[in-house]
Parts: structure tokens; sequence; C-alpha cells
């Protein structure tokens, strides 16, 4: 329902160089962001936040963030960040940390890969007590940043950073801001340690103190919510019965426009983005062997992160794939908008399905948007499969045994490619529009606000 902008003529000071014409007309309340990664292009946690803002003035936005980042975009017209590494220096050394971050834009920005270190769960108990004893928020760096800010609407991205969960509850309190909580998730659920270490038994007792640290973590933070937006409704209805609050389903957006023409022959380039994880490369293979023995010409395409030595080794190795590496997203576009078939999977492997049962790829608005037929080769209980058939936006292989007969239609017959292509549009459209997204967002933290205060200070 729309609702009129909010108007208030107090005379307050603007806010990070807005003008005082832009303080007076902007009906959206300050949004202050707490978040592991920074808005970007790129990546993503960066990318499904930042497609949600694009219509919000950057004045009235700024970001905390913990990742060794450089925003790229401008959405937020600040960004404050404090590292792992900052924080661990703190310890030796007094002194302010932290620093305000100014964004890197550029027409193409060039991709940069960040090594993450092992997750286990000595490591990530002994991260919560590095910044615990931090005392982030009562850095007078951080404060000042908060303070000259001004926060209305408090926004975290919930992850498995229980010292961050902690910071945007403490925050909200501190500011009387409502708590918006965004979540992609279900770390609350894996009660079987999903870290690096988890075939390490000796950890398990470690997982389970740490596990339960965060479950209490993430409670609190969704019980004092205003409003939960979920990446999918499975995940929705999962945490149903954890909050009262009210909640929404906001599907990633995209802003792609879908090719002009397509393919009407045998589909031969077929093409996948993101990383490699999770048993996704096992998947990949199956894909690109079957793909080989429909046609010899075929090749699968892989763009993303530079896998370990092994990897390549493996990719260099096997038929019909060709590993394009970590590119810009001009590039990728390029790629997923002009190829045959794009490729979306997930593993079939029992170690790593357990953990996907919400998965939903923030790839999957790209792919429906271009106007390229996707098709999906991934288990039948995963969100995004679920997502997928449900909207007939794709050509769906649910087992290893469909998957053959599935992909041999999908490169064999045109015209299937193009009615599976131009419901996807369709449906991403319906689903994926930024435009609709970002209204839906702004309508919610102008809403908050409002329940907070009566009304949203200018």
């Amino acid at each position: 329902m729309h609702r009129e902008p909010v108007t208030d003529n107090r005379s307050v000071s603007p806010s990070y160089g807005e003008s005082a014409e832009e303080a007076r007309v902007g009906s959206e309340p300050r949004l202050l962001i707490v978040s592991n990664n920074c808005l970007s292009t790129s990546g993503s946690n960066g990318r499904t936040l930042d497609s949600f803002l694009r219509s919000y003035p950057a004045s009235r936005i700024a970001q905390f963030f913990i990742s060794a980042q450089t925003p790229d975009v401008a959405t937020a017209g600040q960004y404050f960040r404090i590292t792992d590494r900052d924080v661990l220096l703190r310890l030796v050394r007094r002194g302010p940390i932290g620093s305000v971050v100014q964004p890197q834009t550029r027409a193409a920005p060039s991709p940069s890969v960040t090594k993450r270190p092992r997750r286990t769960a000595f490591r990530m108990l002994a991260r919560e007590l590095l910044w615990s004893a931090a005392h982030v928020r009562g850095l007078s760096t951080f404060e000042k940043f908060v303070a000259d800010f001004r926060p209305q609407v408090i926004l975290v991205q919930a992850g498995d950073s229980i010292f961050m969960l902690r910071l945007a509850l403490a925050l909200s309190k501190a500011h009387s801001a409502p708590l918006l909580v965004y979540n992609s998730e279900d770390y609350f659920f894996k009660k079987s340690n999903y870290l690096d270490d988890r075939n390490n038994r000796a950890s398990a007792p470690l997982y389970r103190i740490w596990h339960r640290v965060l479950r209490r973590a993430i409670r609190a933070t969704f019980r004092h919510a205003s409003h939960v937006f979920y990446s999918c409704s499975p995940l929705q209805q999962t945490f149903s019965d954890l909050s009262n609050a009210p909640s929404s389903v906001l599907l990633t957006s995209t802003e792609i426009s879908p090719r002009t023409t397509t393919a009407t022959t045998e589909a031969i380039d077929l093409v996948y983005t993101g990383n490699l994880g999770l048993g996704r490369l096992e998947a990949l293979l199956e894909v690109a062997s079957v793909a080989h023995d429909i046609n010899r010409a075929a090749v699968l395409r892989i763009f993303g992160p530079p896998p370990t030595a092994a990897v390549l080794a493996t990719l260099a190795s096997a038929p019909a794939v060709r590993y394009c590496g970590l590119v810009d997203q001009s590039t990728v576009i390029k790629a997923i908008t002009s190829s045959h078939l794009n490729i979306h999977v997930e593993s079939f492997n029992p170690a790593y399905r357990a953990q996907l049962t919400h998965a939903f790829s923030t790839k999957i608005a790209d792919y429906l948007a271009t106007g390229t037929c996707l098709f999906a080769y991934a288990p039948p209980e995963i969100a995004s499969t679920q997502y997928l058939k449900e909207t007939q936006s794709a050509i769906v292989a649910d087992s290893p045994e469909n998957l053959r007969p599935s992909l041999q239609k999908a490169m064999r017959e045109p015209r299937m490619r193009a009615c599976s292509s131009a419901r996807a549009i369709e449906v991403a459209e319906t689903n994926h529009s930024a435009t609709r997204n970002n209204y839906h967002f702004r309508e919610i933290a102008i809403q908050a606000a409002r329940g907070h205060s009566g009304s949203v200070e200018l």
C-alpha cells in the first residue's frame, strides 16, 4: 500500500553531506547498516544488500563493516570499518582503531580475492572473546561515527558472528532505533558442526559451546526486531516459531535487461558463475561430462574465485571445461546474456546436502533476467530448486538419474529453452525487480521508524 511521504519541518542539522534542502524533503529514516561485508557490486552479501538500497538516498545511509574490503559503490554516504586485525592490535596497544573508508567507485571495478582463514570452532570462540574484550562500542572513533549519524533505524545482516548480532542489538537499544534483520542463513538450526573442522571429533565440544552462544544471540536479536526480511519462503517458515516479529520475503534483486535474441541451434556454450565450494565442483564436472557426451563441441565456462592448485589441475584435465577466472561484474553479465545455457548446481553429496536445505543462490535473480535458459542440477529439497520448479522458470534435473535426459532436452530443443527463458523473464520482473524490492524495503524502514517515534526525524 502506498504511503504518503513523511514531512517534518523541524530544524535540525543535516547528516553526512546532505544539504538542508535534502534534509527537509527526505522521508527515509537514517539507516545504519551493521554487517560483515561492505556494500559492493561483487560478493553475494554485499551485492544483496546493495540491490535493496538503490533508491534510498545515500546521505541517509551509513555502514559499519568488518571485512578487509573496500566498498566499490557509493550507496552509503559514509562507511566505517574495524577489522579482526584492528581488534587484535587493540589488545597490545591502546588508542583508536577503525576508520572511515572512502568507496573506490570505478566504471568496471577490478575484482579482488581475500583469502578466507579457516573457520574452526576454536577460532570462532577466540574471535568472539577477542571482540568482546575490545569493547567496540566504547571506542571513541566508532561512537563518534554513530553519534554524528544519529541512526533512526538499524539494519543487521544476520550471520554467525555473535558479536555483530550483539552490537546491532545494543545500538538499537542505545539509540532507541528499531532493528531490521536481513537473514539468508539457517545457522540457528545447525546443531552439527558445519565449520571447516567438521570432520575433527575433538572440536565437537567447542562447537557445541560456540553454537549455544550463537543461538542465544540470534534468538535475542530476532525477538527484538521490528521486522525480519528472509531470502526465501522456506527460511521464513523455518524461523516462524523463533520470533513474533513481522516478516517478509525479500528475494534478491536484479537490474539485468534480457537479451533480445536467443540461440536457435543446439546449445554448446554453457556458463557457470560462482564458487566451487560445498561440493559444487563435483556437480559441475558431472554436467560438463554429460554435456560433452551429448555434443563433443559443448564447453562449460566457469567464472569465479581462483580455486586451489589441485582443483585447477582437475578443471584443466576435465573434458569440456574452461576455467575463466575471477572477472568483473560487467564481464559476468556479458557471459550469462550471450551463452546458450546458464548452469546452476548444488551438491548431491550427503555431507553437503544437509547444509543446503535453505540455500538460495544470489545468482538466481540474474540468471532468470538474462533471457538465457537456466539449467539447474540440484537436490529437490533445496529452496532454490523448489522455487525454480514451482515458478517453472528453469529446466531442472533434481536427481543424478534425471541429469542426462534433462540436459539433453535443454541442449537439443531450442523451443523448450525459449519457453523456459520467456517464463524466467516474467518471474524476474515479478519477484526480483529492483524497483519493487527497493520500494518494499523503503516502506518497511519508514513504517518501523514511525512505529518507534510516530514520525521520521529529518
